[in-house]
């Protein structure tokens, strides 16, 4: 089952390994935390890998037992993840802490705090499956948090969510599906589509790839309803729809694609901020610049900086987090 939760994560599975892995999911909710938690640390960032080496290295200098001990103890509970090779060392020393949780009597996770209400979050840089209780599938995009009950209810499914997010609901047509964001409220049976309502958004937005969709401005009577390949965005506080033409603009970054269109420099300057937690520090006066159109598969900071670069005839300089603009 790993492989194909691999598979998953790196967006290969055939329908038939789809339905598959899905029939496993709805098995337990043991299976259920194990797939979001391996997701989870698949897409870990690099500052996370670095932090569980350093733990990691404190844990074994500070204990007192035998190192040969402490590596048998490992081992054993390492068994249990076959895809320590795919991903490093420490990464699955931190996966591995999960598997301690375990209840040995009742085989479920026994959870640090009892709360109705779960939260999952991205920082900068990262990205996030997660599985909700009724095995809708969600990614999170970089900065980014949901909120949603450990159980939904029995008539209806509800979920809080700021920042972007791409959503494949199970379908249910005695309990609707609901997403509420500060300015949009999403209401749906079972479909897939993203909805994108970061803080600095000036438009956010809704995108339907499959399935129909009913949008709502949450401070208004505004409300529209979408099929698939429509989109909905808010603007002056009025929704307006159109045809989507170009998918990747809505749905690329699921597929680790960034895509800029027709984007100001600001809206360019955001957008690589989120993608590669970086911060930037403008010298150089731009007058009037030209709008940009750009499309990178998993991109590398340095290459989409020297893109940028030519096409605004700027000098850059990164140094940590920094990017100065000159």
């Amino acid at each position: 089952m790993e492989d194909l939760i691999i598979k998953y994560h790196n967006d290969t599975l055939s329908n038939e390994e789809r339905d598959k892995l899905n029939q496993w999911i709805a098995e337990s909710n043991r299976n259920r935390k194990v797939f979001e938690n391996i997701i989870n640390h698949l897409t870990i960032s690099q500052n996370d890998v670095d932090e569980a080496k350093r733990s990691t290295y404190r844990t074994i200098t500070s204990s007192h037992r035998p190192f040969s001990t402490l590596k048998k103890q490992k081992q054993t509970r390492w068994s249990l993840l076959k895809y320590a090779a795919v991903i490093t060392f420490c990464v699955s020393a931190s996966v591995s802490i999960y598997f301690l949780r375990l209840d040995p009597a009742e085989n479920e996770v026994t959870p640090v705090a009892e709360r109705n209400v779960l939260t999952k979050e991205t920082e900068r840089g990262q990205m996030l499956s997660v599985v909700l209780p009724d095995e809708t599938m969600v990614k999170l995009n970089a900065g980014s948090r949901l909120s949603y009950p450990a159980r939904f209810d029995d008539s209806i499914r509800v979920v809080e969510l700021e920042g972007e997010a791409f959503f494949d609901v199970k379908r249910d047509e005695e309990k609707p599906f609901y997403i509420k964001t500060k300015e949009l409220n999403v209401e749906v049976l079972g479909t897939s589509f993203c909805v994108s309502t970061y803080p600095d958004s000036r438009n956010p937005l809704v995108a339907v790839q499959s399935g129909e969709v009913l949008v709502r401005e949450v401070m208004g009577t505004e409300s529209v309803f979408l099929r698939q390949d429509q989109y909905a965005f808010l603007e002056d506080s009025e929704l307006v729809s159109e045809e989507i033409n170009e998918g990747d603009l809505y749905f690329g970054w699921v597929d680790r694609k960034l895509v800029f269109n027709e984007e100001s420099l600001q809206n360019i300057f955001e957008k690589t901020s989120r993608w590669f937690n970086v911060d930037f520090e403008v010298s150089k006066e731009f007058t009037d610049p030209d709008k940009f159109t750009g499309s990178y598969q998993n991109p590398s900071l340095d290459k989409v900086m020297r893109s940028l670069s030519f096409s605004y005839g700027f000098n850059y300089e990164i140094k940590d987090r920094m990017i100065k603009i000159y």
